[in-house]
């Protein structure tokens, strides 16, 4: 199932690059393939971020060719997260009003263990 590119979320050119198969919207659009929207709702800590973002779109890239895959990264502003986290969250991730305005058809939730009370 390819990815698809819709943002400018770094993780779909590192993939890109490591030879996964990543389309951008123009080509996905000319495709007759079924779009699946997911959510990933990342819940790690800072530094686990972004290769929990790559982890994920690589396994959800590996599987079934008859559909393309739109994963739409968000995270609630409740977690404390460092300036470097935050800016890449602020930048990249979607808010969770416009994902439950717009829907999703499946949706992975990431996490750590709590720390402290």
């Amino acid at each position: 199932m390819p990815l698809v590119a819709h943002s400018d979320l770094p993780t779909f050119a590192r993939l890109a690059q490591e030879g996964e198969d990543v389309l951008n919207v123009e080509r996905a659009q000319h495709q007759d393939i079924r779009e699946l929207h997911i959510g990933l709702l990342n819940m790690m800590p800072d530094a686990a971020l972004a290769p929990t973002e790559r982890q994920f779109m690589r396994l959800v890239g590996s599987g079934n060719r008859i559909a393309q895959f739109y994963v739409h990264p968000f995270s609630f502003d409740s977690i404390e997260r460092g300036e470097q986290a935050a800016e890449h969250i602020h930048k990249y991730y979607e808010s969770f009003a416009d994902l439950q305005e717009q829907g999703l058809d499946a949706l992975i939730i990431t996490g750590a263990n709590v720390v402290g009370p």
